[in-house]
C-alpha cells in the first residue's frame, strides 16, 4: 500500500482511500458550501431591497 493511502476497515471490507480522493471530497464539499453561501448572499441582498422598497412606499 503507497504511504500516502489510508486502510479503512468497515464490516469486513477493505478499501484504500488515498488522499487525492479525500482532497476531492472536501473540494467538492467546500464548492457546494460556496454555492449555499452565494445563494444564501442573493437572497438577502433580495429581501433587503424588498425591506428598502416597502419603506420608501411607506413614506416618512
Amino acid at each position: 500500500m503507497p504511504p500516502q493511502a489510508v486502510q479503512l476497515k468497515q464490516e469486513g471490507i477493505h478499501d484504500d482511500i488515498t488522499i487525492k480522493d479525500i482532497l476531492e471530497d472536501m473540494r467538492s464539499k467546500m464548492d457546494k458550501q460556496t454555492n449555499t453561501l452565494e445563494t444564501l448572499a442573493r437572497e438577502n441582498e433580495r429581501l433587503k431591497m424588498t425591506l428598502q422598497e416597502r419603506s420608501r412606499l411607506r413614506g416618512p
